[in-house]
């Protein structure tokens, strides 16, 4: 018997929904996870956060999302990119 098994539980399911997926961010989740980078965990935290309910209008929008692309910063007669 499990310590957890409430986690087994879902995460069986889980398994079982990937295997055969039916909604949109069920293929996501299956997309990223076939790219090889991507864990079930991450893929479904990607798709439900990124790409579930947001709109993006361009890759610099997702990049500035998930903390990849530079902040500009100004002040008076200061400007300049802050980096990452």
């Amino acid at each position: 018997m499990s310590k957890f098994p409430r986690i087994e539980q879902l995460e069986a399911t889980r398994r079982e929904r990937l295997q055969s997926p039916r909604s949109e961010a069920e293929r996501g989740v299956v997309h990223l996870m076939r790219l090889g980078a991507f864990g079930p965990t991450r893929a479904w935290l990607l798709v439900k956060e990124l790409f579930g309910w947001r709109v993006f209008r361009n890759r610099r929008e997702v990049a500035a999302l998930a903390g990849l692309a530079g902040t500009p910063y100004a002040s008076g007669e200061s400007e300049r990119d802050q980096g990452i």
